[in-house]
């Protein structure tokens, strides 16, 4: 027996995964530093598809429409002719996953000979199939716990907050998926993950203080199946507070900070307004973030996951951004320039919506600033910089001195700067 052919290509799927019950395209990328590729083999079972789309320049004169036998066992075919496999794809329109199957198996075989026997490409090529994350994080009728609480569970997703963030010695990390994002705690052992791995995770569905959870029985459960890109964090807007939607997503803050940072359990606390809404920040001590520069009515910029930690039911509050390294927390405040300049942001707000007044006060830094705001009428109605010696962002809440809301209206903000020659 002579056994003809080389396998030679690398595979790979887009979406990385698929969920169960969702129909949608897969894309089989093809690609390979032999050109052409003059026969191929590919069968899977445990799905089924509506057509059979070819993509590439390389794909004249192949026989697949012909050569494709789907039936009970699965799904068979045989391409033949000159493939060009340097980008070619392979894309199965309203791929459906079987809902008995975590998984389906590829075998695909290539050869640079027309005729005989193939050798697999890859060994093992398996397409994942998991549950949304959003399924996980739905809740059920208290509108709180997840309704899923006590199942077993199978999900895909790309690590956003990796377990040496929040512990050594334990497994506790983020992932996120294209419809959310949830915590996946395992007690036992520490298994080292990066920002950025895209895991297979199956566990049960706990809560743990208002924490939704995937607990993992054993470390064979967490599964690093490739690499993907930390999805973009969700933009609060002004006025825009955390809750239980946002619940294991990436999000980012822009405020001003409200106290000092302040010790609280195994990390240090602060708030942020974001317009009038305060948002708690909490920081782990693993996470070795300096914040010594941190203070009262700096301007920061925050990214972090949404956690939260609420020790009493019904678990509808405790929502905070918990920041992973130095970069997630920029401060804003300073805006050095030659020139003066006054800005303000947006030009029509409303506290009653949770927005401030972003002020921008730009010049250099050996200058004093007195920073004011007045009524249509000229009355004082706050003081925002007395003399200050640095120009920096600040927010006004639509407050006077006494912390009333001033009524709708025009309000002026008035700008003196005092230069060290005397102007």
């Amino acid at each position: 027996i002579i056994l003809k052919g080389n396998g030679t290509g690398k595979i790979s799927f887009y979406p990385p995964y698929l969920y169960k019950d969702q129909a949608e395209n897969l894309y089989v990328i093809i690609k390979s530093t032999y050109t052409p590729v003059k026969s191929m083999e590919l069968s899977f079972k445990g799905a089924t598809f509506d057509t059979l789309v070819l993509l590439g320049s390389g794909w004249g004169n192949i026989s697949a429409p012909d050569s494709l036998v789907r039936d009970t066992q699965g799904t068979y075919m045989q391409f033949l002719g000159g493939i060009s496999l340097r980008g070619d794809t392979i894309v199965f329109t309203n791929f459906y996953p079987s809902n008995e199957v975590d998984s389906i198996v590829f075998n695909i075989k290539t050869s640079k000979d027309s005729a005989g026997l193939t050798i697999p490409v890859m060994q093992d090529l398996i397409l994942y199939v998991a549950i949304p994350i959003a399924d996980v994080q739905a809740p059920g009728d208290d509108g709180v716990t997840p309704q899923d609480s006590g199942e077993v569970v199978t999900v895909c997703g790309v690590v956003t907050a990796p377990p040496r963030i929040f512990s050594t010695t334990r497994t506790s990390f983020y992932i996120q998926d294209r419809t959310s994002g949830v915590n996946v705690y395992l007690s036992s052992t520490y298994i080292p993950l990066e920002p950025g791995d895209l895991v297979k995770v199956r566990g049960t569905v706990t809560e743990y203080n208002g924490l939704t959870e995937i607990a993992p029985s054993q470390s064979g459960d967490i599964k690093i199946i490739g690499k993907g890109e930390v999805p973009e964090p969700y933009i609060l807007s002004q006025g825009e507070p955390l809750r239980e939607e946002l619940e294991g997503l990436l999000v980012k803050i822009k405020g001003e900070v409200a106290q000092n940072p302040y010790t609280s359990g195994s990390g240090k606390a602060f708030t942020v307004w974001n317009g009038t809404v305060p948002v708690d920040i909490y920081v782990y001590n693993s996470t070795g973030i300096d914040l010594t520069s941190v203070k009262s009515g700096d301007v920061v910029e925050i990214t972090g996951i949404c956690g939260q930690y609420d020790s009493s039911p019904p678990y509808t509050s405790g929502y905070q951004i918990l920041p992973r390294e130095d970069n997630d927390i920029q401060l804003l405040g300073t805006t050095i320039s030659g020139e003066i300049n006054l800005s303000v942001t947006p030009n029509v707000f409303s506290p009653a919506l949770g927005e401030a007044l972003e002020i921008k006060v730009e010049g250099p830094l050996d200058a004093q600033y007195y920073l004011k705001i007045f009524d249509s009428r000229g009355k004082l109605i706050r003081t925002l910089m007395e003399g200050t010696t640095s120009p920096r962002v600040v927010y006004w809440k639509g407050e006077n001195e006494s912390g009333r809301i001033m009524p709708i209206g025009s309000y002026i903000v008035v700008l003196d700067v005092s230069k060290p020659d005397g102007t």
